[in-house]
């Protein structure tokens, strides 16, 4: 309940930074926030015992939300001070022009009132040529009146571009780059799969380099080299929401492993909504789901398909069952995995995501390793930790995150040719 809470509250700050207290999103999580304060109250009664007085009863439970409130905001206050620290300069010399500039506005008065004063008496002998030489001892100050107003202008133009730029950073929370990943998730980052065209997103050609080639063959060595007396063989790849890039992430993958000269197994897990044999091309009429419901076993033709790719077999998801919670029961997914074990070295397996169902939760039990796509600028910080934590419950061991479509803020690096003797100026990306 406490956990519940916490998650509550985050969410209820977030939202407040969007609206006001009388929006309906507001309003149903102070409803949902009252229920569990409620139920919180409840559980510690029954922990304590029914005889405990109804004050100090009400007394402990307000002090325990006020703990949880102050967890939850002891974050953002850190974030404000650090952001304090960066503006108290600016601020100080934003200060001491407005000061500037009163003064020199007080120095001018008197002489306004003085040309005021020959301007109601034309009659006074002389004016016109002290009008004018006031006129030109006017000027320099005007002068550089106009040169401090235009710096005190540029001054606070780039105080408010910088106040705007911490304000879209701060109201902005999703995981954006692998510093963002190691600080909110604390998962080491063992990819960086920058943003490419469509036609790039998947490298099945052989012979032909890409950037998303050389980085997933570089994450399958990594991979296959990590030091263990036993090494993994089966790896599951899953993520937090749809459409961040695990079925591509688990197909590149699999090649990658199978031009390395291991037979490979692409293994369709989700079986209620499957994308491999779309990405592929490839039929989905016998698959997974009639493996583990055993009508079929890895030697019935069509269970196994082939393609481009040599040394790569893919198993589809197959027709969608009543109930895949049924299928993924240990008693039947443990034996499918020995056979997938006794005949292939390397085997991926795609999941649906973490927040949407627990099936990659049932297939955790199976993995040797578990790769956490996060997708770059729209993953978001609340939810990734809240599925790191649901994995965690499982006992799944995540090797690492792969953070998907990120910016290509060095060129240079993602223009890297490994034919050293080729010209900069030929390469096609």
């Amino acid at each position: 309940l406490v956990e519940r809470l916490e998650v509550l509250h985050r969410e209820l700050n977030s939202l407040l930074r969007k609206y006001t207290n009388e929006h309906p999103a507001v309003k149903s999580l102070r409803v949902d926030l009252r229920e569990a304060e409620v139920q919180l109250t409840r559980a510690e009664s029954a922990a304590m015992g029914r005889d405990i007085d109804a004050e100090e009863l009400g007394l402990r439970t307000d002090n325990k939300l006020i703990e949880i409130e102050k967890s939850v905001l002891e974050p953002d206050l850190k974030d404000l001070h650090e952001r304090e620290k960066l503006l108290s300069p600016i601020l100080e010399e934003a200060q001491k022009r407005d000061r500037e500039v009163a003064d020199a506005r007080a120095r001018l008065s008197p002489l306004e009132v003085q040309r005021a004063q020959l301007a109601a008496a034309p009659g006074i002998t002389g004016y016109v040529q002290i009008q004018e030489m006031a006129e030109k001892a006017d000027a320099t100050p005007i002068e550089m009146k106009l040169r401090k107003s235009w710096s005190v202008a540029l001054l606070a133009a780039i105080i408010f571009g910088l106040s705007l730029a911490f304000l879209v950073d701060f109201l902005d929370t999703t995981l954006r780059s692998d510093f963002d990943v190691r600080r909110h998730l604390d998962f080491p980052v063992i990819a960086v799969v920058p943003k490419v065209a469509a036609r790039e997103v998947l490298a099945l050609h052989p012979g032909r380099t890409s950037i998303v080639s050389e980085i997933f063959d570089t994450l399958a060595t990594v991979l296959l080299s990590s030091p263990s007396a036993h090494p993994s063989r089966i790896f599951l790849v899953t993520s937090t929401n749809p459409q961040e890039g695990k079925t591509a992430v688990s197909t590149n993958l699999a090649v990658a492993l199978a031009r390395q000269g291991k037979r490979t197994l692409l293994v369709d897990g989700d079986m209620r909504i499957p994308a491999v044999h779309a990405t592929l091309g490839l039929a989905n009429g016998t698959g997974l789901s009639d493996l583990l419901a055993g009508l079929v076993d890895l030697g019935t033709d069509g269970v196994l398909q082939d393609i481009q790719v040599p040394s790569l077999k893919v198993m589809t998801s197959g027709p969608t069952p009543e109930n895949p919670y049924e299928l993924l029961d240990p008693a039947r997914i443990a034996p499918v995995g020995e056979a997938f074990r006794a005949q292939f070295d390397a085997i991926v397996i795609d999941t649906p995501p973490v927040l949407r169902m627990g099936d990659a939760l049932k297939f955790s039990t199976l993995a040797d390793a578990t790769l956490f796509v996060i997708k770059a600028g729209a993953t978001d910080v609340r939810q990734a930790t809240w599925a790191k934590r649901l994995l965690a419950n499982v006992n799944a061991k995540v090797t690492g995150v792969v953070l998907n479509g990120a910016l290509r803020e060095s060129e240079e690096y993602y223009n890297y040719d490994p034919r050293y003797g080729r010209d900069r100026s030929t390469r096609s990306f």
